[in-house]
């Protein structure tokens, strides 16, 4: 989904961080849902998928375009981490997810570039449920050790009340890779981790995984994958194909 330390498209496996910023709003959302949204956004799934539109221009031309996204959620209870690309297409749709950007700033910054996305529910396309906004930031990271100027997602509801936001964490001398989750009151929710030699996804290592981490207990509630999606398949090697395993430890994320 977004493929650099910071901004949407798609790339090798040491642009990975920043992939996560669009889904990491949904932990936020989710966590925030008695007071911000009506319904549970997930309706009690434990198991979200998120694929990337294919985009073929892309791959031929170079052209980088908006990102869109669909949003499918396993059947309530289903704990099946084995169906395929097509048994997920088959899955009702649940949510949709434009990129809203500029067609200079993503010729010329490519993933580091500004963006506004929506979520949306297709059968209520008008009336966004989350507002997701990420300013440039030059997001330099100094030898793999330290970021500077992170990136940060703010994220809020369709009314504009916020939520929290997803931001690189400012770590230094630490080889793994880390993304902070907060809260509105800018308390942290959740750490997601990466291992210091994730890389991929491709026909080698076929899964990016961050996990999912409170910072309080230093327990693991789940993980966010990319997942090569197989040399047959018929979407390009860079298209995100994302999948999101939740579990409930007793602390309301799922």
């Amino acid at each position: 989904m977004i493929a650099s330390d910071s901004g949407p498209s798609s790339g090798g496996g040491h642009k990975q961080k920043g992939r996560w910023f669009h889904t990491t709003s949904t932990l936020i959302a989710q966590e925030g849902q008695n007071t911000f949204i009506s319904a549970d956004p997930f309706k009690g799934s434990q198991i979200i998928y998120i694929r990337q539109h294919c985009q073929w221009h892309e791959e031929i031309i170079g052209w980088e375009s908006n990102n869109n996204y669909s949003v499918f959620l396993a059947r309530p209870g289903s704990s099946d981490l084995t169906m395929t690309d097509h048994e997920i297409q088959a899955l009702p749709l649940a949510y949709q997810v434009p990129e809203n950007s500029g067609a200079c700033c993503r010729q010329c910054c490519g993933p580091a570039r500004s963006f506004k996305m929506m979520v949306r529910d297709p059968t209520n396309p008008h009336h966004p449920l989350i507002r997701m906004r990420r300013p440039w930031a030059c997001n330099i990271n100094v030898a793999g050790l330290c970021v500077c100027c992170p990136s940060t997602m703010f994220v809020s509801t369709g009314e504009y009340h916020p939520i929290g936001s997803v931001a690189q964490s400012e770590r230094c001398f630490d080889c793994h890779k880390w993304l902070d989750v907060m809260g509105p009151d800018d308390h942290k929710v959740f750490d997601l981790r990466a291992g210091c030699c994730a890389c991929g996804p491709n026909w080698c290592c076929r899964r990016y995984v961050f996990d999912i981490i409170r910072p309080r207990s230093g327990n693991k509630v789940g993980e966010i994958a990319n997942v090569y999606p197989g040399v047959f398949s018929c979407k390009p090697a860079r298209a995100d194909n994302l999948q999101i395993v939740l579990w409930n430890d007793g602390q309301g994320i799922s």
